[in-house]
């Protein structure tokens, strides 16, 4: 489909004084150019590369004890090694504070801390590598380019010797026909 373009034709000499009323028609014009426009556009391009690693197991890192303020004593009582160490130093350290009556509470509360602090002491160094598993491990990078792309074409016409000008999404080719709207309007 051919563009409408509006261009003016002015007719000299047609003076008038009394009251002129312009004159529209359509006609044909010729194209004598036509040039493609661009403009620059980044593209941005994911590429995601993956690669098959191993990942340590550890251990559930609690090595099984009880859990509470009396957990330490309770895992003592079941010979858990670094809780049952801990409550022994415990109730020693706990019976040299105490002094009369009260060197049995201290004893005990001697038991209990000492009791926490090996199961702790435990917990802590109880997350070793078990073993290992393969995991998947997926990471995307962008390139980045710059290509032109097509915007349009600026086309040049000749009307019976008059050049304009108009901007096309779609191609036309130099000698092609387009239609024009003419004007003609007297001058005074």
């Amino acid at each position: 489909m051919k563009k409408a373009i509006s261009t003016t034709a002015v007719v000299l000499g047609l003076m008038s004084t009394t009251s002129a009323y312009a004159v529209s028609t359509t006609d044909r014009a010729t194209v004598t150019n036509v040039e493609a426009q661009y403009q620059n556009v980044r593209i941005s391009t994911p590429k995601t590369t993956c690669e098959v690693v191993q990942v340590p197991i550890y251990n559930n890192g609690n090595g099984g004890g009880t859990n509470g303020i009396l957990g330490g004593t309770a895992d003592a009582l079941n010979g858990k090694g670094d809780a049952l160490a801990g409550a022994i130093i415990g109730g020693v350290i706990g019976s040299h504070i105490g002094k009369g009556g009260g060197k049995d509470a201290a004893t005990a509360l001697g038991v209990i801390i000492g009791s926490n602090i090996g199961r702790n002491n435990a917990q802590a160094n109880s997350n070793q590598v078990t073993g290992y598993r393969n995991v998947e491990q997926c990471k995307t990078n962008y390139s980045e380019t710059v290509e032109q792309q097509l915007t349009g074409y600026k086309v040049t016409f000749d009307y019976n010797g008059l050049t304009g000008q108009y901007r096309s999404s779609r191609p036309v080719s130099v000698g092609d026909q387009i239609r024009v709207n003419v004007s003609v309007t007297p001058t005074n």
